[in-house]
C-alpha cells in the first residue's frame, strides 16, 4: 500500500485517535495504581497465610529503593506504550527475556545447562 491509500490512512487515523483518546482519558497514576493494587492483591493471600515475618529483612533500604524503582520503571514503561505503536511496543516487550538472558551471560557470568554454544544459539534472533 502506498502512502496515499485511503484505507492505510483511515487506519493510521483510526490507530492515532484509539491512542490519544485512551491516554487522555486514563491518567498515567490511575493505571500505575491499579497494576500495584492488583498486585497487591495477589500477594495477601500467601502474606496472610505466612505471617508478617516472613518480610523480615536487614536491608530495608535497599528494598525500598528497589520498589521506588520499580515505581518509576512502571510509569516510563506505560508513557513509553502509549506513545509508542502497539506492535513495537509488543515487539520490545518480547524482546525483553532475550536481551536479559544475553545481558546475565555476559555481565553474570551465568553458564548454561547445555554449554555456551547452545545457550547463544537458543536466545539469538533466528535460532541458527
Amino acid at each position: 500500500m502506498s502512502k496515499s491509500d485511503p484505507a492505510e490512512r483511515a487506519v493510521r487515523d483510526t490507530r492515532r485517535k484509539t491512542r490519544k483518546q485512551y491516554s487522555a482519558e486514563i491518567d498515567i497514576y490511575v493505571l500505575l495504581f491499579w497494576r500495584y493494587f492488583l498486585a497487591l492483591a495477589l500477594f495477601l493471600p500467601w502474606l496472610m497465610r505466612v505471617g508478617a515475618g516472613a518480610l523480615r529483612t536487614r536491608r530495608l533500604g535497599l528494598h525500598l529503593g528497589r520498589a521506588a524503582l520499580m515505581v518509576i520503571h512502571g510509569g516510563t514503561l506505560l508513557v513509553a506504550i502509549l506513545m509508542t505503536p502497539l506492535a513495537e511496543a509488543t515487539s520490545l516487550i518480547f524482546t525483553a527475556p532475550l536481551f536479559a538472558t544475553m545481558l546475565a551471560a555476559l555481565f553474570l557470568r551465568e553458564k548454561s545447562a547445555h554449554g555456551a554454544g547452545w545457550h547463544w544459539r537458543s536466545v539469538s534472533p533466528g535460532c541458527w
